[in-house]
């Protein structure tokens, strides 16, 4: 096995013995092939004018598919955030229609309440029902010294015929003696 000269130099520095020294020949390249590979390096290789067009049509073809791919994406995704932008207006617009709302649903809330307080309820019943406070006149007051009997002092008067019918027949049951009330 022959030695390189790298290798021979570096033995005869360090001294060591061929048994330990590497064989770096398997690494360099023969003569005989280097020469062989600078003519592959070097040969020319002619292709005819239509392969060449048809290289250069391959190209553009894909040049311009690349192109429309790529409009195709901007356009989709302008598209989308165009749709997205007018969905998000339509939310502005209903959250102010429902600020709106909740506004007069309170305000409408505090009239309620405004209107069914005690105070309003008086007055009502006061102007529109002919109702008035209770006063002394309306007081009546039942005698309870004369043993089972109730006398009602009946200071208004009711002449209704109803009254009258149920006064005349509480007083025949008096009589006989049935104390129904």
């Amino acid at each position: 096995m022959p030695t390189s000269s790298a290798a021979r130099d570096y033995s005869a520095r360090t001294g060591y013995q061929k048994s330990v020294q590497y064989d770096l020949s398997h690494f360099e390249v023969p003569e005989h092939a280097s020469q062989q590979r600078r003519q592959q390096q070097l040969r020319v290789v002619v292709t005819p004018m239509s392969q060449r067009l048809l290289s250069s049509r391959a190209l553009v073809v894909k040049v311009v598919v690349g192109v429309v791919l790529l409009v195709m994406l901007m356009t989709s995704t302008l598209y989308s955030r165009a749709v997205l932008t007018t969905i998000n207006e339509n939310i502005n617009v209903k959250t102010e229609e429902l600020n709106t709302l909740n506004g007069e649903y309170a305000r409408l809330q505090t009239e309620l309440e405004s209107k069914i307080s005690l105070k309003n309820i008086e007055e009502y019943a006061t102007a529109n029902l002919g109702m008035m406070k209770i006063d002394q006149a309306q007081i009546q007051y039942l005698n309870v010294d004369e043993g089972d009997s109730v006398t009602l002092y009946n200071t208004a008067g009711d002449n209704s015929l109803m009254a009258k019918l149920q006064g005349w027949l509480s007083e025949i049951m008096v009589i006989i003696g049935l104390n129904i009330k």
